[in-house]
């Protein structure tokens, strides 16, 4: 159980006092002796937003990926690039943690045709030369104690198998369901801290899938992507619905969230709900 956590929003879509906004997502997430950086954002904002938030690469213990998209892991170059990094990286107890499917090509259909969206060559090649540090896991994995990531979540609920536009190939032909999408749990006197990446997988799976990995039936806080901006009323109100059977005492949806869905689930989720954005902190 993890008594100290702080957690620090470094990158997202929209930002506050002197943070940079992106289109792409990371977190700093502080256990009280180890720093894990969740995803790593776009790449354009990160040296800028960790400066001001006092942070070195040298000073990050554990990476960790919720999925292999360009806007969750462009900045990884910033952090590996760092020559005290790099050398701090040596020890055996830090790691870089994702899926093996993360480094897959990933395009989405976009209306001029297909779109690159996966993790660029340049950061495949960095990557590459941490490969012995590099832990690849599909199944859940306490990164440290009280830490965890889901590995993949079972797609269960069928209220979110919707049509996808992510593929595999450039011609879009071979459909990319993001099994590599993973979440991070957290276990503190409050209960169950969630951070998400973008949720490819549904929040209402991955909340069931934490709650049985982690023999709970209430979750404090929910903060990261939900991707429900394209989500219809039904699909909102199932989720809301989700939010409210686990007892969530703080809700924070960015990123790929949605202007739209997340008014709507505002007005139904007043008393939990925070906004939040580049710069954001929240302390738990």
């Amino acid at each position: 159980m993890i008594d100290s956590l702080s957690i620090k929003i470094l990158c997202d879509n929209t930002a506050s006092g002197n943070y940079l906004g992106e289109h792409g997502l990371s977190f700093l997430i502080n256990t009280g002796d180890t720093n894990i950086l969740f995803d790593t954002g776009k790449g354009e904002v990160i040296a800028h937003n960790m400066q001001e938030a006092g942070i070195k690469p040298s000073d990050i213990d554990l990476v960790v990926f919720s999925h292999g998209h360009y806007d969750h892991t462009g900045g990884i170059s910033y952090i590996l690039n760092d020559s005290l990094f790099a050398t701090k990286f040596s020890d055996e107890k830090n790691r870089i943690y994702m899926h093996a499917d993360a480094l897959n090509a990933k395009y989405s259909k976009t209306i001029s045709g297909p779109k690159y969206i996966g993790i660029s060559k340049e950061n495949k090649n960095i990557l590459n030369k941490y490969s012995d540090i590099t832990v690849f896991n599909k199944e859940s994995l306490e990164i440290l104690p009280g830490v965890h990531l889901t590995g993949e979540i079972p797609r269960i609920n069928s209220e979110e198998n919707v049509k996808t536009k992510f593929f595999l190939d450039d011609k879009l032909s071979i459909v990319d369901s993001i099994v590599d999408d993973q979440s991070l749990f957290i276990k503190t006197p409050k209960g169950i801290v969630v951070i998400l990446g973008c949720c490819h997988s549904g929040l209402a799976n991955t909340l069931d899938y934490i709650s049985k990995l982690a023999n709970t039936d209430s979750i404090y806080a929910v903060i990261g992507g939900t991707h429900l901006r394209n989500a219809n009323r039904s699909r909102l109100d199932f989720t809301i619905e989700v939010i409210k059977k686990y007892n969530v005492k703080l809700f924070a949806p960015i990123h790929c969230s949605g202007q739209r869905a997340s008014a709507y689930m505002f007005a139904q989720l007043e008393d939990i709900f925070q906004e939040a954005n580049s710069g954001a902190a929240f302390l738990i």
